[in-house]
Order: C-alpha cells, then structure tokens, then sequence
C-alpha cells in the first residue's frame, strides 16, 4: 500500500543511522531515498558455530532449503530449476513448517520422488550435515540459514538479493564454495545446481565455509554494534 509504505520507509530516511545486514537491504534503502553514509552492514548472528561437523555426504546429492515459504522466499523458483535437472540419485529436501503442505506446487513441476517435504526440524545444524548443497532463493534482508549452513561446512547457491549473498563468493578453479544467482532467474540456478552436482566439492571446501562463519557468533556481533552506537550515535 503506497501510502503506508511512504509513511513506513519515511522513518529510516530520517535516522541518525539505519543498520542493514546486508549491501542487498542496503542497496534497497538507497533507492528508497536513504543516504548512503547513514547506513552501516553488520551481518545478522547464528547461535553457535559447530565444533566439528560431518563429512561432506557423496552417497547422494541432497540439495536442500529450510525456512518460510512466503513469496519472497523464492522457493517457486527452486522448484522450478529442480524440475528441469535430470540428475541420478539426487532428491530436494524442502524444511521448516508449511513444507509439508507444498504437495500440489511440487507436483506442477516434477514427478514424484524428486523431492522430500519434511516439515518442521528439530535440529536445524543435523538438517544441513546431512546436504550436499544448500540453496536460499529468496529476496529478504539476510538469510540466516545460509551462514548455518555454512558453519556447518556446506557448499550454498544463494540469491543476490538476500543480505547473506555477502558472505559467498566461488572457490578456486572447479571446486566453488558458493554460487550466486539473480532471484527468479531459473535459468541460472539450473546452471549453478548443475555445477555443484558435477564438480562434487570436497570437504576443503567445507572448510572453507567454515573460516567464513567462525566470527558471526553472537557475540562477535555484539560487539559490533557496540562498537558502532559508540562511534556514530555517542552512546
């Protein structure tokens, strides 16, 4: 609704300081009219960062999503890509509550079997140890699955227009360790699902993934945006 957006967005355009998670949320408020210098990124935090962690799984390619199912979490478009692939010995695993009732929008784009509805999951880190890949493709101002996934040393493909896309970018030569792609461009994600499916990454990778997360603790958060009411707002 226009005239409770205008109203909404007007009071970030007159704070003192808005704190994004992402350049994606950010990138957005500057279209919106909120400058530049105001804003500050500080990543959103995961509650712990496993230890030690399973093995990168090469029995199967499981591809999985866990989250919301709204509009915005682009879940369509992953469906989507996953019914155009025709990979042996690899499922989708769809998580968190609603997933369970995806029956008819999963059978509009595949035959049976491609895909698992699991609903809600207890342990979301036993969820991602069991992946070969995990993908978010959603519009939002984080992701925080996409850093869990990661401390958990999985390869992820995450859209560009989620603040979590910062925290990816490919590996060297043919092992990526994370893969971007335009949200709602099924296309792309088909190429990316694809690549990740051939090339296998292996745990160094994992490992990867991990370095990348070992400073998004709570904690290490905290201090940030400590540091930054400090510094900027003198409190």
């Amino acid at each position: 609704i226009p005239d409770l957006w205008q109203q909404h967005s007007e009071g970030y355009r007159l704070a003192d300081l808005v704190i994004v998670p992402g350049e994606a949320p950010r990138r957005f408020l500057e279209s919106e009219g909120v400058a530049r210098q105001r804003m500050a990124v500080i990543p959103h935090g995961i509650d712990n960062w496993p230890e030690t962690v399973k093995p990168l799984r090469t029995d199967k390619f499981i591809v999985g999503y866990l989250g919301a199912y709204g509009p915005d979490k682009g879940v369509k478009y992953l469906l989507q890509a996953w019914g155009k692939l025709h990979m042996d010995n690899a499922e989708l695993w769809l998580a968190g509550a609603g997933s369970e009732n995806l029956v008819k929008l999963v059978g509009q784009y595949m035959p049976e079997g491609k895909v698992r509805l699991l609903g809600w999951v207890e342990n979301p880190y036993a969820f991602y140890q069991d992946l070969s890949l995990y993908v978010q493709p959603s519009c939002e101002g984080f992701g925080i699955e996409v850093a869990e996934a990661m401390a958990c040393g999985r390869p992820v493909i995450v859209s560009t227009s989620a603040g979590a896309a910062d925290l990816v970018d490919n590996g060297p030569g043919d092992q990526p360790n994370a893969q971007q792609f335009s949200f709602g461009d099924v296309d792309e994600l088909v190429r990316n699902l694809s690549a990740f499916y051939n090339s296998r990454p292996g745990d160094l990778v994992g490992a990867m993934n991990r370095e990348r997360t070992r400073l998004l603790t709570w904690p290490n958060i905290e201090t940030r945006y400590e540091a930054i009411f400090h510094n900027r707002l003198g409190v």
